[in-house]
């Protein structure tokens, strides 16, 4: 059998927080300042208005400067604040801007509230005060009206901002520290906002997001070997964004993820279609529609020199070229069945797209270029970007810049030939002409006085003559065309983006068809199956989605797993070190993600369960930059837990209570695991507390779950490791092999040592269940269960286990009678 570490395991330490080490109540966050993901040095600034005193109401507003996207949200959150954190994992901040603190006199103190704290630990950065003034609730309102793109998108954020107090604050300040601080300042109705809620979605807290490495490796610090690296196929960058937001937060509305899976499996369907929509949307590039109108917005306004004209243009031409190729992929979609791929067909055919491409078609062309100007490769393509006869002022200057090019070519040339016997060629630089000859052609003679400004180079000899009046009639009738073009260019570039919300649902569209394709070719290469959703968890035959990719499904060990509410709620799994507890733990997290993603996963059979909140005590790391000790630690995310903790929540905890002593630690692990029973919970528990079964192992609910060694026997080597790791989830308690003595053969202890530990460990184990077995009252508990568990149980079972029971009697005493006739 085939062993394996899981990737990412090492302990990956951040440097100290510069606030120095505190006491916190949370474990150590994530960081992204040294993130070398693509995906995460999109530069967000993120505006945090919290609720005043010790309220945890918190107001945020992120803005992405390389997309100009805006998102607000009001969350009420925890005493730690994990649901800010996660808010700011999904868009990793840049800078962080808080409200100054004044104290009653009005003077300013240092910021220093929980939250603050909280923010530059997770993400090691400075927080930015701001000035009381900037946060507005009135200003914040007519931010959004002022700059969002008028369209639903706009009225239903208006909707749900407007009694958002805190959340329009931050908006407020944002706005206000991108202009006055950064010199940002957008055009009106141009960039998109929306209220993002946090309802439909699975909630994830950044440690659990850190431990199952779901978009970041502990160990590389990049996205290899994560869930978001294996599933991340897709080809824009609108996708990428979208699978990676996805993963951090999970939708859990049973509609929308079936209307994925239905995507997916039409995708699946039609090998030929999939490959055609993924051809186009290659096609499509590494052009970022979002960050080409964000840069379209601001060049609406401004100068028409030279450069900005070239850069209106080459935005035009590259949103014609976008809504072009997005033409081949509708085409291969007009035959979708799914509602979703329909949806997204008829926002990739809005009208305003045809309208905007219509548009571009009558003014610019990419072959005004002519063949005079080609053959001197001088560059002007701007000169004749917009199309003849469009305007007719521009036709003359064009003939006028035309009739010098000709000028230079045939008059100075001749008159260089003709006068001096030079053969000279021309030779622009900066969109003017110079006169060049072969090196061979001036050794060992004087040139022309009329010959300025000579250049000896290795290959040629440069210089000016008579082309300088030439060159001044050039210039002036290039910068006529540029004036005439730049103001036609910018004309048309704010008609097109009056048709803006059009481009965004074309981004929108292209983001959620690349993700849909990503999961259907990821799909397509392993033994996945299409997952489904009820009150139970129920997976054959589950791979590790990670290590299915990176060891092999044939080095990747299938585990069932089952839980029911009831009777199978809380899963208590044991085993020695190093037999895949943990990993099994993550395995469960990782598929549950998955799954709610609207993804196929690795498995032969799935049936998952909608959770509320994913939440997990995974990592055993000290928290070295806060001086917190692993029991700290552990203690922290336990009352984090505890507090978010639901039925409809599923959780994962591996080894509680390592960092303290025995009695305690089992005794806290008890109590902790106790409680979430009682809160009915999806609990995957490993415990190397082996009285813990014991104490549980009597609740409702609780099954006793290990992973299964081989132990091999080796007469002739005392000193030989005999254990083998199986790496396979079996039901029913862990047996116990006194693992850790066969670890001690391997440092060579004496044997007598050896001999006396062994027997002192059998005979210890010996009398302790002797004594478990023998207490009248654990065996009226285990009554008690087995009562319990048949209450759970399906009625119509109970039925037929009553009626065979009846039947057997009546058999009975009916042979009775007949003996004694």
């Amino acid at each position: 059998m085939s062993s394996y570490t899981y990737p990412g395991s090492g302990r990956s330490v951040r440097s100290r927080s510069r606030r120095g080490s505190r006491a916190s109540g949370r474990p150590a966050g994530p960081s992204t300042r040294a993130s070398t993901c693509v995906e995460d040095m999109n530069e967000y600034v993120v505006a945090l208005s919290q609720s005043r005193g010790n309220g945890t109401e918190v107001g945020i507003a992120v803005h992405s400067l390389s997309t100009g996207h805006t998102v607000l949200t009001q969350v009420a959150d925890t005493p730690f604040f994990q649901k800010t954190l996660q808010h700011l994992t999904l868009h990793p901040p840049c800078t962080v801007l808080v409200p100054e603190n004044r104290n009653q006199a009005g003077e300013n103190i240092p910021s220093g509230t929980q939250l603050i704290e909280e923010v530059e630990d997770s993400f090691e950065l400075e927080c930015v005060t701001l000035p009381r003034e900037y946060w507005n609730r009135e200003k914040g309102h007519d931010d959004i009206l002022r700059l969002a793109v008028r369209n639903e998108v706009q009225t239903s954020t208006l909707m749900a901002a407007e009694e958002k107090y805190y959340a329009l604050c931050a908006i407020s300040a944002l706005f206000k520290f991108l202009e006055v601080r950064q010199g940002l300042k957008y055009p009106k109705e141009a960039l998109k906002i929306r209220y993002a809620s946090s309802e439909g979605t699975m909630f994830i807290d950044t440690d659990t997001a850190k431990n199952l490495e779901l978009v970041k490796n502990t160990l590389t610090n990049t996205t290899k070997d994560t869930l978001y690296g294996i599933l991340n196929k897709c080809f824009t960058p609108m996708g990428s964004r979208l699978l990676r937001g996805n993963i951090l937060q999970p939708s859990n509305i049973q509609h929308t993820i079936e209307g994925r899976l239905d995507a997916v499996q039409e995708l699946l369907s039609s090998p030929e279609k999939l490959k055609s929509i993924r051809d186009g949307l290659k096609a499509l590039g590494s052009t970022d529609l979002d960050t080409l109108i964000l840069q379209a917005s601001r060049k609406r306004q401004g100068s028409v020199s030279v450069v900005e004209t070239e850069a209106r243009i080459s935005i035009l031409l590259q949103l014609q070229k976008y809504i072009q190729g997005t033409k081949s992929i509708q085409e291969e979609m007009t035959l979708g069945k799914c509602r979703m791929l329909v949806e997204i067909q008829k926002e990739m055919s809005d009208p305003m797209l045809l309208e905007i491409e219509r548009k571009i078609q009558e003014c610019l062309t990419t072959d005004g270029i002519t063949n005079s100007a080609k053959r001197r490769n001088l560059t002007t393509a701007r000169l004749y970007a917009v199309k003849a006869e469009f305007n007719h002022l521009l036709d003359v200057a064009r003939t006028t810049f035309k009739e010098n090019l000709d000028d230079i070519e045939h008059t100075i040339l001749t008159s260089m030939t003709e006068r001096h016997s030079l053969h000279c060629t021309l030779e622009p630089v900066e969109n003017k002409f110079r006169l060049a000859l072969k090196p061979q052609d001036v050794e060992g003679r004087a040139l022309p006085g009329e010959c300025i400004n000579v250049q000896r180079k290795k290959t040629k000899c440069v210089f000016s003559s008579v082309l300088l009046q030439h060159n001044a009639r050039l210039e002036e009738a290039q910068q006529e065309i540029l004036l005439l073009s730049g103001d036609i260019v910018m004309k048309l570039l704010a008609s097109v983006l009056d048709h803006i919300s059009g481009l965004y649902r074309c981004s929108d569209a292209i983001a959620k068809l690349d993700v849909l394709a990503c999961f259907a070719e990821s799909a397509s290469d392993g033994d996945c199956v299409r997952p489904m959703f009820g009150e139970t968890i129920a997976i054959k035959l589950s791979r590790h989605p990670i290590l299915d990719k990176t060891l092999g499904r044939d080095d990747c060990v299938p585990n069932d797993i089952y839980a029911a509410q009831g009777h199978a709620s809380f899963q208590l799994i044991q085993g020695p070190n190093m037999s895949g507890k943990s990993t099994f733990l993550r395995q469960v997290g990782l598929l549950t993600v998955q799954a709610m993603l609207g993804c196929y996963v690795p498995a032969t059979y799935a049936n998952f369960r909608l959770h509320d909140a994913l939440l997990s005590r995974l990592s055993n790391d000290d928290s070295l930059d806060r001086n917190l000790s692993t029991f700290a630690s552990e203690m922290a995310t336990s009352a984090m837990i505890l507090g978010l903790a639901t039925p409809n929540s599923i959780i994962l905890i591996d080894e509680l209570g390592r960092g303290t002593a025995p009695l305690e630690g089992l005794g806290l692990s008890h109590a902790i695991a106790e409680s979430l029973i009682n809160r009915q919970s999806f609990v995957f528990f490993t415990t190397h507390f082996h009285d813990l079964a014991t104490t549980l192992g009597s609740m409702r609910g609780v099954v006793r779950m290990h992973l299964r060694v081989q132990d091999n026997r080796v007469e002739d080597d005392n000193n030989a490791f005999s254990t083998t790791f199986q790496y396979k989830v079996e039901e029913g308690p862990a047996v116990i092999e006194h693992y850790g003595l066969k670890l001690a053969k391997l440092a060579s202890l004496p044997a007598d040592v050896l001999n006396r530990a062994k027997e002192a460990a059998m005979s210890l184990s010996e009398l302790e269940a002797k004594g478990r077995d023998s207490t009248a009252s654990h065996a009226m508990i285990k009554r008690r269960k087995l009562l319990l568990e048949r209450r759970e149980a399906d009625n119509e079972e109970l039925a037929q286990t009553l009626r065979h029971l009846q039947r057997e009697s009546l058999d009975e005493f009916t042979k009775t009678f007949q003996a004694v006739a």
